[in-house]
């Protein structure tokens, strides 16, 4: 009688531990999978923020090549403001430095 139930504790300790085993085999798959995925969405992550990194300075490049033709049409127009009163008329330079300069500011609201 007791060896019959020694067997039978034996074989319930060995039904536990294979099962512990599979169980454990199940949690360990997961984690690697868990793990891959995790360290595709990182990667994917720092990409786009590569990218953003990169689309911000180009902007901001864009943005410093449009400061300077708005400069120099403050400039010319600051120069042509210290003439004389009589040559403070509309001429085509004048003009042409006005277009470009809304040509500009319109540009740099793109």
């Amino acid at each position: 009688e007791s060896a019959r139930l020694a067997s039978r504790c034996d074989q319930a300790a060995c039904d536990s531990q294979e099962k512990s085993e599979k169980r454990m085999q199940e949690r360990v798959q997961e984690n690697q999978t868990m793990r891959r995925r995790l360290e595709f969405e990182l990667r994917e992550t720092q990409d786009k923020i590569e990218h953003t990194k990169s689309t911000m300075a180009h902007t901001r490049h864009h943005i410093k090549a449009l400061e300077e033709p708005m400069d120099l049409t403050a400039t010319c127009s600051s120069w042509r403001k210290q003439r004389a009163m009589k040559e403070h008329i509309n001429d085509p330079v004048s003009t042409a430095l006005q277009e470009h300069r809304m040509t500009v500011l319109a540009a740099h609201q793109d």
